[in-house]
Protein backbone atom coordinates (compact mmCIF):
# COMPACT_ATOMS: atom_id res chain seq x y z
CA UNK A 1 0.00 0.00 0.00
CA UNK A 2 0.97 3.48 -0.72
CA UNK A 3 1.25 6.43 1.38
CA UNK A 4 -0.51 9.25 -0.69
CA UNK A 5 -0.72 11.88 1.86
CA UNK A 6 -4.15 12.64 1.86
CA UNK A 7 -5.99 13.86 5.31
CA UNK A 8 -8.22 10.05 4.67
CA UNK A 9 -5.23 8.11 4.21
CA UNK A 10 -3.11 10.06 7.03
CA UNK A 11 -5.48 8.49 9.41
CA UNK A 12 -4.28 4.95 8.30
CA UNK A 13 -0.82 5.96 7.60
CA UNK A 14 0.92 5.51 10.90
CA UNK A 15 0.64 1.73 10.99
CA UNK A 16 0.97 1.64 7.43
CA UNK A 17 4.11 3.69 7.05
CA UNK A 18 5.32 2.03 10.42
CA UNK A 19 4.97 -1.70 8.76
CA UNK A 20 7.00 -0.27 5.30
CA UNK A 21 9.57 1.55 7.40
CA UNK A 22 10.09 -1.52 9.11
CA UNK A 23 10.28 -3.66 6.10
CA UNK A 24 13.16 -1.44 4.58
CA UNK A 25 15.31 -1.37 8.10
CA UNK A 26 17.67 -3.92 6.97
CA UNK A 27 17.59 -2.65 3.26
CA UNK A 28 17.13 1.01 3.72
CA UNK A 29 18.64 2.73 0.57
CA UNK A 30 18.51 4.93 -2.45
CA UNK A 31 15.12 4.87 -4.12
CA UNK A 32 15.75 6.99 -7.34
CA UNK A 33 16.37 6.19 -10.76
CA UNK A 34 17.10 9.50 -11.88
CA UNK A 35 17.89 13.03 -10.89
CA UNK A 36 15.03 14.86 -11.25
CA UNK A 37 13.98 18.41 -10.64
CA UNK A 38 12.54 18.75 -6.93
CA UNK A 39 8.76 19.37 -6.85
CA UNK A 40 8.07 22.96 -5.57
CA UNK A 41 6.75 23.28 -2.44
CA UNK A 42 6.08 25.76 0.45
CA UNK A 43 4.64 24.55 3.82
CA UNK A 44 3.87 26.06 7.32
CA UNK A 45 6.86 25.98 9.67
CA UNK A 46 5.78 23.92 12.58
CA UNK A 47 6.04 26.64 15.47
CA UNK A 48 5.60 29.78 14.01
CA UNK A 49 3.08 28.96 10.99
CA UNK A 50 5.26 31.40 8.65
CA UNK A 51 5.57 29.71 5.18
CA UNK A 52 8.25 28.32 4.11
CA UNK A 53 8.96 27.96 -0.02
CA UNK A 54 12.07 25.45 -0.89
CA UNK A 55 12.92 27.90 -3.44
CA UNK A 56 14.27 30.52 -1.02
CA UNK A 57 16.75 28.05 -0.57
CA UNK A 58 18.05 27.81 -4.21
CA UNK A 59 21.92 27.64 -4.12
CA UNK A 60 21.86 25.51 -0.97
CA UNK A 61 22.17 21.88 -0.87
CA UNK A 62 18.95 20.62 1.31
CA UNK A 63 17.92 17.60 3.31
CA UNK A 64 14.43 17.18 2.96
CA UNK A 65 13.72 14.49 5.36
CA UNK A 66 9.44 13.29 6.15
CA UNK A 67 9.21 12.06 9.49
CA UNK A 68 6.49 11.90 12.14
CA UNK A 69 6.16 11.60 15.91
CA UNK A 70 4.96 7.54 15.83
CA UNK A 71 8.05 6.32 13.51
CA UNK A 72 9.85 4.29 15.20
CA UNK A 73 13.06 4.61 12.26
CA UNK A 74 12.57 8.53 12.26
CA UNK A 75 13.12 8.97 15.59
CA UNK A 76 16.60 7.27 14.84
CA UNK A 77 17.34 9.17 12.23
CA UNK A 78 17.17 12.31 13.87
CA UNK A 79 20.42 11.80 15.80
CA UNK A 80 22.64 12.00 11.83
CA UNK A 81 20.57 14.71 11.20
CA UNK A 82 21.43 16.89 14.12
CA UNK A 83 25.11 15.85 13.35
CA UNK A 84 24.51 16.58 9.36
CA UNK A 85 22.62 20.23 10.26
CA UNK A 86 25.81 20.93 13.01
CA UNK A 87 28.64 19.93 10.63
CA UNK A 88 27.13 20.98 7.36
CA UNK A 89 25.57 23.81 7.81
CA UNK A 90 28.42 26.33 7.53
CA UNK A 91 29.26 24.93 3.97
CA UNK A 92 25.54 25.19 2.79
CA UNK A 93 23.77 22.61 3.75
CA UNK A 94 20.20 23.39 4.68
CA UNK A 95 17.73 20.29 6.69
CA UNK A 96 13.98 20.33 6.02
CA UNK A 97 12.15 18.28 8.45
CA UNK A 98 8.64 18.18 7.58
CA UNK A 99 6.10 16.43 9.61
CA UNK A 100 3.34 14.39 8.28
CA UNK A 101 1.67 14.24 11.83
CA UNK A 102 -2.04 14.57 11.24
CA UNK A 103 -1.97 16.29 14.39
CA UNK A 104 0.35 19.10 14.88
CA UNK A 105 0.11 19.71 18.71
CA UNK A 106 1.29 16.04 18.80
CA UNK A 107 4.52 17.12 16.38
CA UNK A 108 5.25 20.18 18.24
CA UNK A 109 5.28 18.40 21.57
CA UNK A 110 7.91 15.83 20.08
CA UNK A 111 9.71 18.23 18.39
CA UNK A 112 10.31 20.06 21.91
CA UNK A 113 10.97 17.06 23.62
CA UNK A 114 14.04 16.40 21.12
CA UNK A 115 14.92 19.58 20.75
CA UNK A 116 15.88 19.23 17.14
CA UNK A 117 18.00 21.94 16.02
CA UNK A 118 17.11 22.48 12.25
CA UNK A 119 13.93 23.78 10.50
CA UNK A 120 10.71 21.66 11.03
CA UNK A 121 7.61 22.28 8.39
CA UNK A 122 4.65 20.58 9.03
CA UNK A 123 2.31 18.93 6.47
CA UNK A 124 -0.73 17.24 7.82
CA UNK A 125 -2.27 17.18 5.00
CA UNK A 126 -0.07 15.31 3.11
CA UNK A 127 0.38 17.44 0.14
CA UNK A 128 3.96 17.98 0.53
CA UNK A 129 4.46 13.79 0.67
CA UNK A 130 2.16 13.92 -2.12
CA UNK A 131 4.42 15.70 -4.17
CA UNK A 132 7.70 13.60 -3.47
CA UNK A 133 5.71 10.19 -3.73
CA UNK A 134 6.09 9.78 -0.16
CA UNK A 135 5.90 5.93 0.40
CA UNK A 136 7.45 4.90 3.29
CA UNK A 137 9.15 6.51 6.52
CA UNK A 138 11.79 8.03 7.28
CA UNK A 139 11.63 9.60 3.63
CA UNK A 140 14.95 11.50 2.67
CA UNK A 141 15.39 13.80 -0.44
CA UNK A 142 19.06 14.99 -0.95
CA UNK A 143 18.38 17.95 -3.35
CA UNK A 144 21.71 20.46 -5.34
CA UNK A 145 22.05 23.53 -5.12
CA UNK A 146 20.51 23.87 -8.09
CA UNK A 147 17.07 21.93 -7.23
CA UNK A 148 17.91 19.05 -8.75
CA UNK A 149 16.88 16.10 -6.43
CA UNK A 150 20.28 13.90 -6.48
CA UNK A 151 19.50 10.87 -3.82
CA UNK A 152 16.26 9.10 -2.03
CA UNK A 153 16.50 7.00 0.80
CA UNK A 154 13.62 5.11 2.47
CA UNK A 155 13.37 3.98 6.07
CA UNK A 156 16.68 4.23 8.36
CA UNK A 157 18.51 0.85 8.39
CA UNK A 158 21.93 -0.87 8.38
CA UNK A 159 24.41 1.53 5.96
CA UNK A 160 21.83 4.38 5.52
CA UNK A 161 24.18 6.76 7.85
CA UNK A 162 26.86 6.20 5.91
CA UNK A 163 24.78 6.16 2.50
CA UNK A 164 23.74 9.54 3.41
CA UNK A 165 26.56 11.32 5.00
CA UNK A 166 28.72 10.01 1.64
CA UNK A 167 25.35 11.54 -0.40
CA UNK A 168 25.56 14.84 1.47
CA UNK A 169 29.84 15.32 1.44
CA UNK A 170 29.71 14.32 -2.15
CA UNK A 171 26.70 17.00 -2.99
CA UNK A 172 28.57 19.83 -0.68
CA UNK A 173 31.94 19.18 -2.72
CA UNK A 174 30.07 19.24 -6.17
CA UNK A 175 28.63 22.16 -5.07
CA UNK A 176 31.61 24.05 -4.02
CA UNK A 177 33.20 23.09 -7.88
CA UNK A 178 30.51 25.00 -9.68
CA UNK A 179 31.40 27.76 -10.92
CA UNK A 180 29.72 31.22 -9.51
CA UNK A 181 28.06 33.90 -11.20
Amino acid sequence: MQYRGSSSSLRAAPATLYLLGALTLAGAGPVLAAPRQAPAISAPELFSGNTIDLQQFRGQVVLLEFWASWCGSCWRAFPLLTQLQSRYHDRGLVVLAVSVDEDVAVAREFATRRKLPFILLEDHAGKVADRYDVEAMPHSVLIDANGTIIREFEGFGDGTEKKLLDAVAIALASDAQRPRN
